[in-house]
């Protein structure tokens, strides 16, 4: 290790932050290097006199300042949540809207395969109807096929 690489090192070593490797390095090079020890001694001292310094206290007023301060920005940054963005209602929410949404497929899907029910008087009525306004066979085609049904039969044509 270099003399730079050291005092690079040297407040993180008087911390006790560096990795066993990196400790092991320093103090080999500690051991060998007086000018190094004299700027580790010194980080040492400094740190210790700094320690026993109490911190000075922040002033009530200041502190109530900077917390009201930091409240207005903070109401004034973040706009209220939205509906969708509290989480107790997002998901519930988007599960009805799911479910909803697969209600209304099965019900247009059912109401293409329903055919409309009809009773059997109006199907009746409505052959009836149909019947009725269509003419009836012509007399010369009906009698003329009469032998062949007789025959097919095996009758008399007052069987038929």
């Amino acid at each position: 290790m270099t003399c730079g690489q050291c005092r690079e090192n040297l407040s993180a070593y008087a911390d006790g932050e560096l990795s066993p490797a990196e400790k092991i390095s320093a103090d080999a090079h500690l051991a060998g290097c007086a000018a190094c020890r004299a700027e580790l001694g010194f980080i040492q001292s400094a740190k210790a006199a700094i320690a026993g310094v109490p911190s000075p206290r922040m002033p009530e007023s200041l502190k109530q300042t900077l917390l009201g301060e930091a409240g207005r920005r903070a109401r004034q940054e973040s706009p209220r949540p939205s509906f969708w963005s509290v989480p107790a209602f997002r998901y519930p929410a988007a599960a009805l809207a799911a479910t909803f949404a697969a209600l209304l497929v099965v019900l247009a899907v059912n109401r293409e395969n329903q055919r409309p029910s009809i009773s059997l008087d109006a199907m009746l009525a409505a052959h009836e109807e149909y019947a009725l306004s269509r003419p009836l066979a012509p007399a010369d085609i009906i009698y003329s096929r009469l032998p062949e049904q007789v025959e097919t039969s095996g009758g008399s044509p007052h069987d038929l």
